[in-house]
This record gives C-alpha cells, structure tokens and sequence, in this order.
C-alpha cells in the first residue's frame, strides 16, 4: 500500500510538470521529448502492478478476517457470538469493490441469523450477498450455496411454492456443472441435499409420493457419492432415512416408515446427543406402531417420548403426542383418554402459537428497522466513494484553470444529492411500513382462521360427547359432563379475541379514519365487520369470530353494501381494500 501511494505521488507530479511545460513548446519540438514519454509510460505501468498488487494484498486481508470472525462464532456460544466485524468486513470490501468478500461476510452473516431461527433477517443479508456476485462471471459454489439458504429460508417461513422453484432452478444449475472436475465431489453432496430439501417441501403440502421420489433419490446420490469421512457418512444416511420414513408417516404407510424410522432411532439414541430428536423419533416410532394396530408398542414409545420431551422442556414435540396420543386411544376403542390428550394438545398449541405470532411480530419489526439502517448506512458510504473518486478525477483532468467551474458543479450536486437522498428516505420508509403492514395482516388473518377452527372443533366435540352420554353408564357420564363443562369453560375464553381485536385495531387505524371520514354513518360493529370482510374472512369465519350466525352475517352485509352506496355488481371486499 505505501508503495502505491507513493508512486502514485510521483506520478501527480510528473503529471503537473508536464501540463506546464509541454503546453509552452512545439509541435517539432515532440519528438526530442519522446524519452520522457516514455518514461512517463513505464511509470504508470509501475503503478498498475502496484495497485494490483496492493489489492490482492489487501483481499487477503479481508479473508482472513472473515475466516477469523467465523471461527470465533463458531467457538463461542450462541449468545455471545457477534456479526460487528463481518459487518465492518463488508463496509470495508464494498470500499476495496471486493465483491467476492462483501458477499462471504453477508452470507455468514445470514447463516448467524439461520442458527438463532430468525430466518426473517437472514433472507436480507442472503439477498445482498447474492446481488453482489449476480453479475460475475461463471459459475460458483458461493452462488449455488447462497440460493440454497434462501431456498431453505422461505421453506421455514412456509412459502412452499417459491422454495420449490428455487429447489429446481438450483438443480438444473448442478446438473450442468457435474462433469467440472474443480468442482464435481461438491456437487454431488449438494445435488442430495437439494433432493432432500425438495422431498420435505413436497410431504408439506401433502405430496407424499413426490417427496418419497424425490428422497429415495438423494439417498441414491448420498451412497453413489460418500463422504471421504465415514462419520459423516453415516450421519447423512441416518438423516436421509429420518427423512423418508416420515415421508412414509405422513402418507399412512406404517410398515413401510418403519424400518428407516427404526434405523435412525437406533442411530441418534447412541449418539445420546440430541435429546429433542431423540423424543420425536421415539414418537414417529410409537405412530408406526399405532398404524400398524400395535396399541401397547405404541403406548410404550409415546411414554418415552413424552418423558424425554417433558423433561428438557420441549414444548411443541409434546402437543404434538398429546395429539398422537388422542389419535391411538380412538383407534383402541379408550374415548375418554383420547378426549383427554386431545384436550391437553389443543389447549398447548394454542399456547404455543400465542408466543409464536408475537415473536415473529417482534422479529419482523427489529428485522425491518435493522435493514433499514443498514441500507442507509451503506449507501451514504457508496455516495461518499464515488464524490471522493469524481474530485480526484476532475482536479487531475482540468486542473486549476476548472477550480471555479468544479466547485459550482459540486455544489448544485450536493444540493441534488441531498434532494434524492430525502426521497429515497421517504421511499424507504413507505416500503417498509407496507412490508410490515402486510406481515401483520398475514398474522391476524392466521389467529382469525385459528379461533375459528378452535370454536368449530369445540363445538363438535361437544355434541360428540352429548352423542356419548346417551349410550354410556353413570361413570362415563359423570366423566363426559366434567369435559363438556371444560370444554365450554374453554370455548368462553376470549384472550385470543382480544389479542386478535387489539392486532385488527393496529392495521385497520387509517382504514378506519378514512371509514369515519367517507361514511360517518357506520356503526363501530360495522366497521369493524368491514375490516374482516378487508382481511378477505369467509361469512363462515365472521360468524365463529362474533359468535353469530351465517346467515346473521349475510344480512349484516347486506346492510353494508346498502350503507356504503354500492351496486350489485360491486365487489365488497374489493372497494374496501382500494378504500
């Protein structure tokens, strides 16, 4: 670097004598000064190298920091690990147009916030990494790495359909790159992992024999291809098999899953490592058992589930077997327990789901707030390299004869820049208010369409166990009036009325000024059913909400539509969302 800058001294100087003094001879005195030319020439051919030199250098640099910061991560636990100086990496690679390391020092930063589950601010820094090395040529693993996270991102987040395309994309992207000797053995771990990840986007929607395809198919590349580390190998062969033997689970084929649910159990219970797998394999095992008709198999696996799961406190692996649990105990004939553990399953999920929509309301507003800064942040970096570049370029090509006419210019640019800088601010803003009214929205839709489905299965149960009364003994009855009486205990509830009245009251604030300003004559029941109809909820969900009927809300519509002066070929919830 001190090279570089002090030829690139030398070389100003030489510059400035040359203005100067060549300006005052003659065309026919050029040729006698062609030594000088040349040496003119051979200089900045020296500061070429240097500055590649200087570069190359100054990469190193920032690899090794990156590498450094990644390791220490990596030793430190979760809580005390930091992304400040893989931040700092990027600021200072964006500076040095380093775009290979601006995007490893995004992409761990992405995978930092992977591991804590907060895939939400992961996908930003992905799609930074991404977008810096979208325009370099050929192909690269760090692309290929980065798609797949993202890809993996929106399968956590649930967004099925886009994390499918992507899986494909990426596997028409390996399949044209397999015959690269450079890059061949990579390849071939990350084409299984692709089929993996495809066959668990599958078996959530309900594509069962598609996801067994598409598994059966990574298993196949896995054993084609192993790992030069046999642990790990077989570490990969257990997973697959977990895989598609919940693939068998999910489509009903107990025999089939067994076997591979079997061989993972054996596997991971030796390992004794993680506890939490180890509890829902021992489920999946005990729900072969129970397709299979083996009842006491079964209860005895749900025991060690449950004991394993209650123990180091694993919440969502034990609303799951209650529900399992329910599930077996009707299949065995044992109504009352299967009441009971479906009880004991829906009153923890809805607990759980509780915690979870306000964790990702939290998460969603840090994230946007978090991007937000950065983006400023980096920008105003980016603006501040390019001004410094554009003065060095004018005062080295015009000289002090443009002084005047530079600082002019100068000056109305700043005024421009500032101008710009204040409207992309006021669009950043906007966006990110819409993004996380859109979030929010999906989140109150979501707990509607739940304490709806939770009052119409309560409600069914409830004439189930008035069914059951009536051809049972005195015991049973007793029994069966004690849960109807918690089950309308349960049905009576209304925290998750307010919580979903408070969340309609948050994004409906402006709808609801704008209601009261075009038609003051709407009552607050009326607004309020304009903004279900807004969120887009079915008569039927409206009703469960206010605990009417369908035909109640139907007239209630009706009514609307008459109050807000609308025709019978306007669409309701249409003119309300443009509203």
């Amino acid at each position: 670097m001190a090279l570089h800058q002090g030829l690139r001294k030398f070389e100003l100087f030489f510059c400035d004598f040359y203005f100067f003094y060549f300006k005052k001879i003659t065309k026919t005195e050029y040729i006698g000064k062609i030594p000088m030319l040349l040496v003119f020439f051979l200089f900045d051919i020296c500061c070429v190298y240097a500055q590649i030199s200087d570069q190359k250098h100054l990469e190193k640099q920032l690899d090794q920091r990156i590498e450094n910061a990644v390791e220490l991560n990596l030793n430190s636990t979760v809580l005390d690990a930091d992304t400040t100086e893989l931040k700092e990496v990027a600021r200072l690679s964006e500076a040095a147009a380093y775009a290979n390391g601006y995007a490893l020092a995004h992409k761990y930063i992405g995978d930092y916030y992977d591991v804590l589950d907060q895939v939400i601010k992961a996908i930003p820094h992905y799609h930074q990494a991404l977008k810096k090395i979208q325009g370099l040529e050929g192909f690269t693993t760090l692309r290929l790495s980065i798609n797949q996270r993202i890809a993996n991102c929106y399968y956590t987040l649930g967004r099925m359909q886009e994390a499918e395309d992507l899986y494909r994309e990426l596997l028409e992207d390996v399949e044209k790159h397999l015959n690269n000797p450079a890059l061949n053995a990579n390849l071939f771990g990350i084409k299984w992992q692709i089929f993996q990840s495809l066959g668990n986007s599958y078996m959530q929607q309900g594509r069962y024999d598609e996801a067994i395809t598409s598994i059966s198919k990574a298993i196949e590349v896995a054993k084609a291809h192993p790992e030069e580390d046999e642990k790990t190998q077989e570490y990969n062969e257990k997973l697959l098999a977990f895989s598609l033997g919940s693939a068998y689970l999910f489509k009903g084929d107990g025999l089939a899953a067994k076997p591979y649910v079997q061989e993972h159990l054996d596997y991971i219970v030796a390992e004794g490592k993680d506890f939490k797998f180890i509890a829902q394999s021992y489920g999946n095992l005990a729900y072969c058992e129970y397709l299979l008709k083996n009842f006491d198999a079964a209860y005895a696996n749900y025991d060690k589930s449950m004991e394993l799961s209650q123990k180091y406190n694993y919440p969502d692996v034990t609303y799951i077997t209650y529900k399992d649990l329910s599930d077996t105990y009707r299949a065995d004939g044992k109504l009352p327990q299967a009441m009971r553990y479906l009880e004991q399953h829906y009153l923890l999920k809805d607990s759980l789901q509780n915690v979870e929509v306000q964790r990702n309301l939290d998460e969603a507003h840090i994230s946007f707030e978090t991007e937000r800064k950065e983006q400023e942040i980096l920008r105003l970096e980016q603006r501040n390299q390019i001004e410094r570049q554009q003065k060095i370029l004018f005062a080295a090509g015009l000289g002090l004869f443009l002084l005047l006419g530079a600082i002019g210019a100068l000056y109305f640019y700043n005024i421009n820049k500032r101008r710009k800088q204040k409207a992309e601010l006021q669009e950043l803003q906007l966006v990110n208010t819409q993004q996380e009214l859109t979030y929010k929205k999906q989140d109150v839709t979501r707990l509607a369409l739940e304490i709806s489905n939770k009052q119409e299965l309560t409600e069914r149960l409830l004439e189930q166990i008035s069914t059951l009364e009536s051809s049972t003994n005195a015991a049973s009855k007793k029994e069966l009036r004690r849960l109807e009486h918690q089950v309308r205990d349960y049905l009576q509830s209304n925290e998750e009325q307010q919580l979903l009245q408070q969340n309609i009251e948050d994004i409906n604030h402006a709808f609801y000024s704008k209601l009261s300003e075009n038609y003051p004559d709407l009552s607050q029941a009326e607004k309020e059913l304009c903004s279900y109809i807004r969120l887009g909820l079915s008569n039927k969900e409206i009703a469960a909400l206010r605990n009417l009927s369908a035909e109640a809300v139907r007239t209630r519509r009706f009514r609307l539509r008459k109050k807000l002066n609308l025709d019978s070929k306007q669409d309701v919830e249409v003119f309300l969302q443009g509203l």
